[in-house]
């Protein structure tokens, strides 16, 4: 499998399944279903949460695995503990890529390493690709796809430079911030970079150079 393949279900899913999804709207709800329709993802989207049937007129399901259809990339906003059991269940539905979004992992305490050292067991086990944890996820402004919890405060432009911030909080950054150091500023792709992943930046670099090359 190419660098490309293993990373376009984070930045070019067709299907999204968000897994502890919530109906609550607005400025303070975080709400990964509600950002989705307002950036104007055009892709399947299924919520995912046992205590409602529906989530912002989308039929809502109980668990992944009553999904009808395939589903690229699941986004988890569940309690840590809960993790594990769910990329597991991720794995059976046949999904391969996987956000999670949650901290308190190996960045919190003692059981947050054990329960980060599990996920990274059962995703293996699994063949579940993972962003995360403790991250806000990724964006591609060419497909006007965002699966931040964090409202965007300004429309991606689509141009072709790749945003990879450390901090979550910098990935919500206004485009028109950034004029005064870098000329005619835009983000092609964006991941907020979870903990312990700077190996990860080097993929990342290669997916960007692929990806604005076909453009």
């Amino acid at each position: 499998m190419t660098f490309v393949s293993q990373l376009k279900p984070f930045l070019e899913p067709k299907s999204i399944a968000v897994i502890g999804a919530n109906p609550n709207t607005g400025e303070q709800a975080f709400n990964v279903v509600e950002n989705l329709a307002n950036g104007g993802y055009q892709g399947k989207v299924y919520p995912i949460n046992p205590n409602y049937s529906e989530i912002l007129s989308k039929k809502c399901y109980p668990s992944v695995k009553e999904i009808p259809g395939d589903v690229d990339l699941a986004i988890i906003v569940t309690p840590r503990h809960t993790v594990s059991q769910i990329v597991k269940q991720c794995g059976e539905k046949g999904i391969k890529a996987a956000i999670v979004v949650g901290q308190g992992f190996a960045d919190a305490d003692d059981e947050g390493k054990t329960l980060q050292q599990e996920l990274v067991k059962v995703a293996r086990k699994s063949r579940v690709r993972i962003l995360g944890p403790n991250t806000v996820g990724s964006a591609n402004a060419f497909i006007d796809f965002s699966a931040a919890f964090l409202k965007q405060a300004d429309a991606f432009p689509d141009k072709p430079i790749t945003w990879c911030p450390y901090d979550g909080w910098l990935f919500n950054i206004r485009s028109r911030d950034l004029q005064d150091t870098l000329e005619e500023t835009g983000r092609a792709a964006v991941f907020s970079i979870p903990d312990d992943a700077v190996s990860a930046l080097s993929r990342l670099a290669d997916y960007s150079e692929f990806r604005n090359r076909s453009q």
